[in-house]
C-alpha cells in the first residue's frame, strides 16, 4: 500500500435520550480508520439495525475545542455520507466520513453524532403507534493529527523502590 498509516483516535460513547416501551436501538461500530500522507483521512463506520422496526437516523459533524464555543458557524472539514438514513429492520449501512479542506496545520477535533429520529413505522396489521420510543445517540470523538505532532513522551528511568512499598518505580517525562 503506498500511504502510510497514522494514528487516529476514536472513542465512542453511547447516551441514551429517553426511555420507553418501543425499543429501536441501533449500533455504531467503526468499520475503518485510517489517514494518508496528504493528511486525508478515509474513514466508515458500520450502522445496524437489529429492531423489527424500520428507524430514521440523522448523522452530523462538527468541529469540538474552546475556539469554537463562540456563536459563529464555520463549515466542519470533517463531512459524513449520507447525513440521512433510513434502516430497516436488520438492515446495515456503511456511513463514510471526508476531510473535504487542505493540509490540516495543528491537531483537529472532532465530533461525529448519529441520532436516531423520533419518527416511528408501524408494522404490518399494527393500528396504533406505541405511546413512548427509546431512541439512540451516538457520540464519536475523532481526532486528527498531523504527523509532525507526534508525542515527546520517554521513560526517563525504571527501577526498584523498596523505600516507598511499591515493587517498581517507572519515571516518565513528556
Amino acid at each position: 500500500m503506498p500511504y502510510r498509516i497514522t494514528r487516529v483516535f476514536v472513542t465512542l460513547m453511547l447516551a441514551l435520550m429517553s426511555m420507553g416501551a418501543s425499543s429501536t436501538d441501533f449500533f455504531l461500530r467503526p468499520t475503518s480508520l485510517s489517514m494518508v500522507e496528504d493528511w486525508t483521512p478515509q474513514m466508515s463506520f458500520f450502522v445496524s439495525n437489529p429492531s423489527d422496526r424500520t428507524i430514521v437516523l440523522k448523522v452530523d459533524t462538527r468541529q469540538r475545542g474552546p475556539a469554537l464555543a463562540s456563536d459563529t458557524t464555520e463549515e466542519v472539514a470533517l463531512k459524513a455520507f449520507p447525513a440521512e438514513i433510513v434502516l430497516k429492520a436488520g438492515e446495515r449501512k456503511i456511513i463514510r466520513l471526508d476531510y473535504v479542506r487542505g493540509r490540516m496545520p495543528l491537531s483537529n477535533h472532532f465530533e461525529v453524532v448519529v441520532e436516531q429520529l423520533p419518527i416511528l413505522y408501524l408494522k404490518p396489521g399494527e393500528e396504533e403507534l406505541p405511546e413512548t420510543m427509546l431512541v439512540t445517540r451516538y457520540v464519536a470523538e475523532v481526532e486528527v493529527r498531523p504527523r509532525a505532532t507526534r508525542s515527546r513522551y520517554a521513560m526517563t528511568g525504571f527501577g526498584r523502590a523498596s523505600e516507598t512499598g511499591y515493587p517498581v518505580l517507572v519515571s516518565a517525562q513528556n
